[in-house]
């Protein structure tokens, strides 16, 4: 269990493997609130009872839920599936009542065999994410963004003003039409 991984891809400069394995979890710390582990078998161990592997890592990590897979899941209903669990979390939904809802919603396209939508669950803290800090983080960002994007205009304004009254000066002096003071 300790050796499950996630494959992300191996980083040239770096000559890393781009494999993160679960025992690796140990050592860092994430800021998240959920971690959605959406590939085959992701919450679930042959012959271990319990969660163990990457979802345990990702807890010694500090994420409170992880959302895995007890078995191999189809692709496309795993898309809806996500889509639609993502969307009720953003409206603020409990995490389980948003996975509750995104499998209500995938019986209802068809998909009502559970080998589509029951091998999903949720692992951990259900309550909603706070998106609230998020938001408003964002919405900070931007304005200070805009002060500097005005900041920047009013600079190079009164620069390119400032070198006109230069030039003009500069122009009338050589033309002698203005003459310095004696």
């Amino acid at each position: 269990p300790l050796y499950s991984s996630i494959f992300l891809g191996p980083d040239p400069e770096t000559k890393e493997s781009g494999v993160l394995r679960a025992f690796e979890f140990f050592n860092i710390e994430l800021n998240a609130d959920l971690a959605v582990l959406s590939a085959c078998n992701t919450g679930r161990v042959r012959g271990a009872e319990g969660t163990e592997g990457l979802v345990r890592g990702l807890f010694f990590a500090g994420v409170p839920s992880v959302v895995a897979t007890l078995w191999a899941v189809e692709d496309e209903s795993t898309a809806r599936l996500m889509e639609r669990f993502y969307l009720y979390l953003k409206q603020g939904e409990r995490k389980s009542t948003a996975l509750q809802l995104a499998k209500l919603d995938l019986i209802k396209t068809g998909k009502a065999d559970p080998y589509y939508w029951a091998g999903f669950v949720l692992i951990g803290d259900a309550s909603p994410i706070d998106l609230s800090v998020t938001v408003s983080s964002v919405k900070w960002t931007w304005e200070v963004l805009l002060l500097v994007l005005v900041w920047l205009l009013g600079v190079f304004g009164y620069r390119k003003v400032t070198r006109g009254s230069v030039r003009e000066t500069q122009t009338a002096f050589a033309s002698g039409s203005v003459r310095a003071p004696s």
